[in-house]
C-alpha cells in the first residue's frame, strides 16, 4: 500500500542502521542571524507588495501593490449602535499597519476600502464595514486611505477567549487582540503533535529553520522601513491597534496568553537538579496550577500523565521519563510558562526506549532536507542534506509523527516504538497548492454541522472554522454571534479537495460569553460528506 502527503510508507518494523548513516538534526540553529545590533531597519520591497522569498524570514513582505476594493458602503457610528468598546482610528495618506484590540468586531465605520491580510503567498481582501464578522482580531491588516481618516470599530472586549494566533507556514500578520500590552517574553508555542514550548525553545536568529519552529523577530512598520524587534526581549511586547509580521517555519498556534493565570506559575526550588530516568521529582512554587490545566516539559518534552504523582497549585510530583535531555525544567498553566529551571540529566534510561529512522522526500523520489520531524512525546529532529532523519530516547508505545518542511503539506501518521529497537519510515510530502502538484484533483463539498450543546446553560455554536491540514490557506469560516435559536449552524467548504484531511474546528458559547471550543480532523472521502458535532 503507498501513502503520500497523509501518511507514513513503512519500510520495516525493526531495522538496524549503522549510526553514522544518519545526523540526528536535534537542537535549534544558532547563529549568523539578523540581529537587532547588525540590521535594526529593513527596507519595504520595493514595488508594493513585494516578497523576495515567500519561504525565508530574510525581509517581510511590503504593503499591497495597489489600493484594494472600495468597500460597498461607508457608515458612520450612532450612540445607538455603539456596543462594547469603540476604537478609533486616525489614519494617514496611504498605508497602515493595524490590529483590533477586541475579542470580535461587530461593526466598523469610515472605512473607504476593503482591508488586506495575508494568506499563503499573497494578500486577501475583507470588507470592515458590511462584513466585520470576518475580521480575526489575531491579525493584522493594511488599510488604505487616499486622504487622512478618522475610522472606528467596535466589539466586545476580550477576557480570555481568544487568546490563540493561528500562524501558517511562511509569513504571517499579527494583531494584538488586547486592550493591554501583551509581553512577547510570556508567550509559548505550540505544534500539530501538541508539543508547546517556550520562546527561546522554539525560536531561532538563523535565517534557516534548523529545529525551531519561528523566526525570532517581529518586523513592525516605522516609516519606509521595518524595525526588527527580538520575541525574546524582556520589553518587546504586542501593542493594541498596532500590527506586525511574524514568520513560521511550519503551521503553529502563537498562545498570546491575554489573561495570564492569578497568580502566575512560578517555580522556587526542585528537589534536585539532576534528573534520572524513574527517579521521583519534587517541583515547590505556587501558582502550578493542577493536572487539568498544567505541563510539565523538560526541554520542550513533556511529562507524560503516567509519571505524574500528584499535583497541587504549590507543589507537584512527577516520575523522570527515558530519553529526556538537559534544558530548561518549565511548568505552563494553560500555556503560560513559569520561570525556567535548569536541569541535567543523569541516566537518561535509554534502555527502556526506541529510536526512529526515516527519509524524507518528495513526490518525485527527491530526498528533501530541513524538514521538521515532529513525535507527539515531544522529541524532534531535522532532516539532513540527504533527507534522512534519526531521533532516539522516544518512549515505547504508538506515537503520532507529523513532518512538515515550508512549501509541503503536512505529513501525519502513527508508528509503534518498541524498546530497544529502531523503527524506520519513509515520508513522501506533497508540495502545496500552487507549488507544482498534479492539478485536476477531484473537488467536492465538505459540510460541518455544530449543534446546541446544553450543560448548565445552553451554549450555541458561534463559529465553525475548516482549514486544509498542513495548507492553511485553504480555510473557510463563518461566525454566529447571537443565539438565533437554530437547530444547527453549518458551515460548507466548497471545492475541497478529495483525499485531503481537513481540520474542524468548533466553537460554542453562551449567553455570558463563556466559550469552548475543539479541533478534530476528517478526511474528505466523497463529495457533500457532512460532519455533525454536538459539544467539545
Amino acid at each position: 500500500m503507498r501513502f503520500t502527503h497523509l501518511a507514513f510508507r513503512v519500510v520495516a518494523v525493526l531495522l538496524f542502521l549503522a549510526a553514522g548513516l544518519f545526523l540526528s538534526g536535534c537542537g535549534g540553529g544558532g547563529g549568523g542571524g539578523v540581529g537587532m545590533a547588525e540590521i535594526p531597519q529593513i527596507p519595504l520591497p520595493d514595488g508594493g507588495g513585494g516578497v523576495i522569498d515567500p519561504l525565508s524570514p530574510a525581509v517581510a513582505p511590503g504593503p499591497p501593490a495597489a489600493p484594494p476594493p472600495m468597500t460597498r458602503q461607508t457608515r458612520e457610528a450612532s450612540p445607538e449602535e455603539v456596543l462594547g468598546r469603540q476604537v478609533n482610528y486616525n489614519l494617514p495618506a496611504g498605508w497602515s499597519l493595524i490590529s483590533f484590540p477586541l475579542e470580535s468586531v461587530t461593526s466598523a465605520f469610515g472605512f473607504t476600502y476593503q482591508l488586506c491580510t495575508y494568506e499563503g503567498t499573497g494578500y486577501v481582501y475583507v470588507d470592515p464595514v458590511n462584513n466585520p464578522g470576518s475580521l480575526d482580531t489575531t491579525r493584522a491588516y493594511w488599510a488604505y486611505a487616499d486622504q487622512p481618516i478618522a475610522v472606528s470599530v467596535q466589539g466586545p472586549d476580550n477576557t480570555g477567549s481568544v487568546t490563540t494566533a493561528h500562524l501558517q507556514a511562511g509569513w504571517n500578520l499579527l494583531g494584538c487582540p488586547s486592550v493591554n500590552n501583551l509581553a512577547t517574553r510570556s508567550m509559548t508555542v505550540t505544534r500539530q503533535a501538541g508539543s508547546t514550548r517556550v520562546l527561546e525553545e522554539a525560536a531561532t536568529d538563523d535565517l534557516t529553520a534548523g529545529a525551531a519552529w519561528i523566526y525570532r523577530y517581529l518586523y513592525f512598520r516605522q516609516g519606509d522601513n521595518y524595525a526588527l524587534q527580538d520575541l525574546m526581549g524582556p520589553a518587546v511586547v504586542l501593542q493594541p491597534q498596532v500590527g506586525c509580521w511574524i514568520f513560521a517555519w511550519t503551521e503553529a498556534e502563537l498562545n498570546m496568553n491575554v489573561v495570564p493565570p492569578n497568580p502566575l506559575p512560578n517555580i522556587t526550588s526542585l528537589s534536585t537538579t539532576v534528573l534520572t530516568a524513574g527517579n521521583a521529582i519534587e517541583v515547590v512554587g505556587t501558582g502550578l496550577g493542577d493536572a487539568a490545566t498544567g505541563v510539565v516539559s523538560v526541554r520542550g518534552v513533556a511529562i507524560p500523565n503516567d509519571n505524574i504523582l500528584s499535583w497541587a497549585p504549590n507543589r507537584i510530583r512527577f516520575t523522570v521519563p527515558a530519553g529526556l535531555s538537559a534544558g530548561n525544567l518549565v511548568v505552563m498553566v494553560n500555556r503560560y510558562p513559569s520561570n525556567r529551571m535548569p536541569v541535567t540529566v543523569g541516566n537518561a534510561g535509554y534502555g527502556s526506549t526506541g529510536s526512529l529512522t526515516g527519509l524524507v522526500r518528495n513526490t518525485s523520489g527527491v530526498p528533501l532536507s530541513g524538514a521538521q520531524v515532529m513525535i507527539d512525546s515531544g522529541h524532534n529532529a531535522v532532516s539532513d542534506a540527504n533527507g534522512e532523519f534519526r531521533i532516539d530516547g522516544i518512549p515505547a508505545g504508538d506515537h503520532l509523527v507529523y513532518v512538515t518542511l515550508i512549501g509541503h503539506q503536512t505529513a501525519v501518521g502513527q508508528v509503534t516504538i518498541m524498546a530497544g529497537t529502531t523503527r524506520s519510515v519513509l515520508v513522501e510530502l506533497a508540495p502545496t497548492a500552487g507549488g507544482g502538484g498534479d492539478g485536476g484533483e477531484a473537488t467536492g463539498k465538505l459540510i460541518v454541522r455544530g449543534y446546541p450543546y446544553y450543560g448548565d446553560t445552553r451554549y450555541w455554536v458561534s463559529r465553525i472554522e475548516i482549514f486544509e491540514q498542513g495548507n492553511y490557506s485553504e480555510r473557510w469560516s463563518n461566525s454566529w454571534y447571537s443565539d438565533t435559536g437554530n437547530a444547527y449552524n453549518q458551515l460548507t467548504a466548497g471545492g475541497a479537495i478529495l483525499g485531503r484531511t481537513y481540520n474542524i474546528k468548533v466553537t460554542w458559547r453562551n449567553e455570558a460569553g463563556q466559550e469552548h471550543s475543539n479541533t478534530w480532523s476528517r478526511k474528505l472521502e466523497r463529495d457533500g460528506q457532512t460532519e455533525s458535532f454536538y459539544g467539545w
